[in-house]
């Protein structure tokens, strides 16, 4: 999984917390800024990789979800939106 930038706080907080909002893209780009939390998992089980919550993208590798609990400013989008 391509994340860029990765943050190790962002990592080790997202290990502890469960997600609300998941999204299966696989192929797709996801871009995202101001997210109360942000982090993926491989599907059917797995760890939690955590994602800096200030923004950045990552792309949906086969076998995996991005999840996002967006709160009040979050932004979540496709490249194809931009």
């Amino acid at each position: 999984m391509e994340v860029q930038p990765f943050d190790q706080e962002a990592f080790d907080a997202a290990a502890k917390e469960e997600s609300t909002d998941e999204i299966k893209g696989v192929g797709q780009t996801i871009h995202w800024s101001n997210c109360d939390r942000a982090f993926q998992k491989k599907c059917h089980g797995g760890v939690w990789l955590g994602m800096p919550k200030q923004g950045g993208w990552v792309k949906v590798d086969p076998g995996f979800s991005v999840y996002f609990i967006r709160g009040s400013n979050g932004e979540v989008r496709t490249a194809d939106a931009a």
